[in-house]
């Protein structure tokens, strides 16, 4: 008999077409990037799915912002430390977005 998983459905804040997805170490999973649909304009903003209650998750990223169209799916990688790296073009910065699950809020 196979083996059957279960899956979570969530839905994103914004529309997004080819963004970078990491799956972060509480189980969330960090959206950045992409556009907003099949060759629409960028989407400069990162969002962790699924929403905590409470508000939104969407932060707009300038770094994105300012280096569009090279980085509409940036490197991302989770650091020992639990910060998220982001590896550029042109730019490569260490994110601080921290998780606060318990609290309802994402502090940068």
């Amino acid at each position: 008999m196979p083996r059957m998983s279960v899956l979570n459905e969530c839905l994103m804040q914004t529309g997004r077409w080819y963004p970078t997805a990491l799956v972060m170490s509480n189980g969330s999973v960090l959206v950045v990037g992409g556009e907003t649909g099949a060759n629409a304009p960028a989407n400069p903003t990162l969002e962790i799915v699924p929403r905590i209650p409470g508000g939104s998750t969407t932060v707009f990223l300038d770094w994105l912002n300012r280096t569009d169209p090279n980085n509409l799916y940036p490197f991302l990688h989770v650091l020992p430390s639990g910060r998220i790296f982001a590896g550029a073009f042109e730019t490569t910065d260490c994110l601080t977005f921290l998780l606060l699950t318990r609290k309802g809020r994402v502090l940068q």
